[in-house]
């Protein structure tokens, strides 16, 4: 620590590492409190609490003490992430820092000697463990049986938007449009439900009734929702245009665990299932508008 630019890093790096310290391991102590958690669960996350409020200390006796402020702000942004994506997707996202963090730490590595260094090279340690001990021994249930979650979601976004789009040359009233939709998903939430149990008999992948569950409950809640604005809006076209917008936003839901959890491109996956939605809608419309022209209906 002889040059004084030697010394402003080593301080730089020591305040935003006591801060980031803190803020980490209260929102995992704030997480392990989770209540579809395993016990397991709490108690790895407790453990990661542990580790972030020993290398917060670390790094405030380097500091001198760091000045900690907004912290719930921080802690209750994760408290939501984790409400709508669930606890693996939260510290997923809390963990992607962490190569980054660790090339921080090894690079002011050089300023420490005995006791200290050997600490900070323990610090380092413990973070590049996180991501293995997050993703070994905390089994949220959501994202084991996330495939059949996407699975039914992704299927009634453009099946239950095609129906719609098919409607649109038929009826005239949005409230048999929407019953149309509604009954329409109903039916395909059971066949997609039962699909799944026999997927996952034969294939092993989780307990084939709790896959039944999750993918026919995905599908049901997806059909309802899309239905919901030819209920409420009865100009069947702004109706049509609103459910169509919902189908985007539940995209971008179930997009999000895709892109955190297997590094999937984020905007590509939306593009490419946005123009899959808007493809199917437009020949299903066409479809519906020359049937009914053909056979005069008009509901």
């Amino acid at each position: 620590m002889e040059s004084s630019r030697e010394m402003s890093e080593l301080r730089d790096v020591a305040m935003a590492s006591c801060l980031d310290e803190y803020v980490d391991g209260a929102i995992y102590r704030w997480l392990s409190r989770a209540p579809y958690l395993s016990r397991l669960s709490r108690e790895v996350l407790l453990e990661m609490a542990s580790h972030e409020d020993r290398h917060y200390r670390f790094w405030s006796s380097v500091s001198g003490g760091c000045r900690v402020r907004f912290v719930w702000a921080r802690v209750l942004a994760a408290l939501l992430m984790a409400l709508l994506f669930g606890a693996t997707i939260t510290i997923k996202v809390l963990e992607r820092k962490e190569n980054e963090t660790i090339q921080r730490y090894r690079s002011v590595l050089k300023y420490f000697e005995g006791s200290k260094r050997a600490e900070l090279e323990s610090i380092i340690e413990d973070e590049v463990r996180h991501e293995n001990i997050l993703m070994e021994k905390i089994g949220e249930e959501r994202i084991k049986y996330l495939g059949f979650i996407v699975l039914g979601l992704s299927d009634a976004i453009i099946e239950i938007s095609g129906i719609h789009a098919g409607t649109l040359g038929v009826y005239e009233d949005t409230v048999k449009a929407g019953i149309a939709g509604l009954i329409a998903g109903i039916a395909a939430s059971m066949a997609m439900a039962a699909a799944a149990y026999a997927q996952a008999k034969q294939g092993g992948m989780g307990r084939p009734a709790t896959s039944a569950m999750y993918t026919g409950i995905a599908y049901f809640l997806t059909a309802v929702i899309l239905a919901i604005p030819y209920f409420i809006v009865h100009q069947i076209f702004i109706a049509f245009a609103i459910s169509i917008a919902l189908s985007i936003v539940i995209l971008a839901y179930i997009s999000t665990y895709g892109s955190v959890l297997y590094s999937r491109n984020y905007l590509r996956e939306i593009t490419e299932t946005t123009l899959i939605i808007l493809g199917v809608s437009a020949a299903l419309y066409f479809i519906g508008d020359m049937v009914s022209r053909f056979l005069g209906i008009r509901i």
